[in-house]
């Protein structure tokens, strides 16, 4: 196995270090003139058709969040391979249509800070020059609102049933003819945000637990499932008598954000679409399905001597526990499995989140909330160009970006080959639940809350719901 990750790691940079100097980017200014070169892809697989655009080299304006890692103009012999092919994908974009990127404003944008990101886009005007805004994910529903962003379904170039562009996106998101934000393969941030689980192979095995690789081939990898085998690990290591921070258990969910993970796992989704097109909330919520869930979350999470959920009331953080070897299993972000578990001395594997029973068909995946969204914004000055370049960007992301990352994640940042196959599951599985995106409705905090807290679904929903209700009508005036 580890002769395979050298030899195809190598491979990875002589390809990449062959298409860095194939040739330099012209960069001029210019107006667009008709792209004699925009021709279907080589591959004969590939349906994308360019935009048969080219603009001489004009600069693009991008305004930008702080925590944005997509673009990478420059590169050094320090750069990362994931850098090097993040730069390598925005200069063939810039080839295709004779654009260059430039990067004209940075603005904090961060959870408790998109608002201030979206009063700044508000101050634009035409003579700003921006031309893209790349954005915390949540940012693009308040830009939204406030009217500050552009129809993506009115621009030319965007090929909404291209491949490269995701299916749960523009099905949840695209309202009465109307969508206000994208994202996608044209982003690197969407693979780095999943949720996935992690589990300790060795405890695994110690303690004679099912294969979980063979549950989820099997259809059999549950929250029931998961549950039970949790139940089969606690030790108290620090031998106080009392279950708490320190000690092992088969299930630790160190943040309770990350319940969010097993509502979409569920395929919970919060908000949809009545026969009329607009966005309604979703009647299973707090129907029998919904409130399923949520027992079955609180039955695994807190009837359960082997689970440990930090809720930050009465229990400390403990994120750490996975690798300090102290869980089974645990639920992270593929950034995390990057930075963190992929270092420990956790002999880990890699799964998707577990279904609802053996009966849903398919596994889903929920992205952290940090992932990067664009929108074009009303004062762009040539709407056509923006449209140009998300089309371009998308296509590049799907063929240059999100394979090299996403490798990475299957052959250097995973142990065994059925790693490989649960990463496809993930990818596949992503869902966009606009009621995520519009958080200032405050739908998607419904069952994290109540499955923190423990409370009956039933009495939480009858609480919090009035305020949803009222949000829902004002989220759907943004798409009349």
């Amino acid at each position: 196995m580890l002769k395979k990750r050298i030899i195809f790691t190598t491979l990875i940079l002589l390809l990449i270090f062959a298409m860095l100097f194939s040739g330099c980017n012209q960069k001029k200014t210019g107006t667009a003139t008709e792209n004699t070169s925009a021709t279907v892809s080589n591959d004969f697989n590939d349906t994308y058709i360019a935009p048969n655009v080219n603009y001489n080299g004009k600069e693009f304006n991008i305004m930008r969040w702080n925590w944005d890692e997509d673009w990478v103009l420059s590169v050094s012999e320090e750069s990362s391979l994931i850098e090097s092919q993040t730069y390598y994908h925005l200069t063939s974009v810039e080839r295709e249509l004779g654009v260059s990127f430039n990067i004209a404003v940075e603005q904090r944008g961060e959870y408790g800070y998109h608002d201030k990101f979206i009063a700044k886009v508000e101050t634009l005007s035409g003579n700003d020059e921006i031309d893209l805004i790349c954005q915390y994910s949540l940012s693009a529903s308040i830009g939204a609102q406030h009217g500050v962003y552009r129809n993506l379904l009115d621009l030319p170039y965007l090929n909404w049933d291209g491949y490269y562009w995701s299916d749960s996106l523009y099905d949840y998101n695209a309202v009465n003819g109307k969508m206000y934000y994208c994202t996608g393969d044209l982003t690197g941030s969407s693979i780095k945000n999943m949720f996935a689980m992690v589990f300790n192979y060795d405890l695994i095995n110690e303690y004679r637990m099912e294969n979980p690789y063979a549950l989820v081939d099997d259809g059999k990898w549950t929250i029931e499932k998961l549950k039970t085998l949790s139940k089969e690990l606690y030790i108290d290591d620090n031998e106080n008598a009392a279950s708490d921070i320190g000690d092992t258990f088969g299930l630790v969910v160190g943040d309770y954000r990350a319940i969010d993970a097993f509502q979409a796992g569920a395929n919970l989704v919060s908000i949809v679409k009545n026969p009329d097109g607009k966005l309604k909330i979703n009647e299973q919520m707090n129907g029998s399905y919904g409130i399923s869930v949520i027992e079955k979350l609180e039955g695994m999470l807190h009837n359960n001597a082997g689970a440990y959920c930090n809720n930050k009331t009465d229990k400390p953080d403990y994120s750490d526990a996975f690798i300090r070897g102290n869980a089974a299993f645990t639920v992270t972000l593929c950034s995390a499995i990057i930075s963190s578990v992929s270092g420990s001395d956790i002999n880990y594997g890699i799964l998707p989140i577990p279904k609802y029973d053996e009966d849903q068909k398919d596994y889903h995946t929920c992205l952290n909330m940090t992932y990067n969204m664009y929108s074009v914004p009303i004062v762009a000055r040539d709407p056509e160009m923006s449209g140009a370049v998300l089309e371009s960007l998308a296509h590049s992301g799907n063929r240059n970006l999100i394979p090299v990352i996403y490798k990475a994640l299957q052959y250097r940042y995973s142990n065994r080959p059925e790693d490989v196959r649960m990463l496809e599951i993930l990818r596949s599985g992503i869902i966009y639940d606009p009621g995520r995106i519009f958080d200032q409705m405050g739908i998607y905090s419904f069952v994290r809350s109540t499955v923190r807290d423990n409370v009956p679904p039933i009495s939480s929903w009858q609480s919090r719901s009035p305020i949803y209700y009222e949000n829902i009508d004002a989220v759907n005036k943004i798409f009349e």
